[in-house]
């Protein structure tokens, strides 16, 4: 696990990425989108037109797992965008249990794909109120120099 300073829609880490992590959690509100109104997640539903809805229908087939959301074209290259489950519900505060199952379930995707550059923000360490150092000392040992921790600095 590498960790970064920047932004993860970044123009130099979209150029280099596989995958982009989005941290999530398996709440879908009554119109059918999923709820991503905060962090992260916010940042992605106002950049990705309808990724919203492309996530509630995956977790409508699927449930709140680590998974593929949909494709985003950048330049000439493809980057993955993926679900990462911190959360349940919103409302509560980020899971570890959640976190390393996420994490693991990742590892396969990465695998599955052959991804070589994956980045994702501090799961759960914004909104989801979790200390970076706790969520750091459990999720190092199932991430290789694959993965790319990143952080604006808060």
């Amino acid at each position: 696990m590498i960790e970064v300073f920047g932004d993860i829609f970044s123009n130099s880490v979209l150029s280099r990425a596989d995958a982009i992590c989005i941290t999530t959690n398996g709440k879908i509100k009554t119109n059918g989108r999923a709820v991503m109104g905060a962090g992260v997640a916010k940042v992605a539903r106002d950049k990705f037109k309808g990724i919203d809805e492309d996530l509630a229908n995956n977790i409508n087939m699927n449930g709140n797992i680590t998974q593929l959301i949909r494709y985003y074209k950048h330049f000439n290259e493809k980057v993955q965008l993926v679900a990462l489950p911190t959360k349940n519900h919103y409302v509560e505060d980020s899971s570890l249990e959640l976190i390393v199952k996420s994490i693991n379930e990742l590892v396969v995707l990465t695998d599955k794909y052959k991804w070589e550059k994956v980045f994702l923000p501090r799961p759960g360490c914004s909104n989801g109120k979790l200390n970076w150092v706790d969520v750091r000392m459990l999720i190092k040992t199932y991430l290789d120099d694959r993965f790319y921790v990143i952080t604006n600095g808060e």
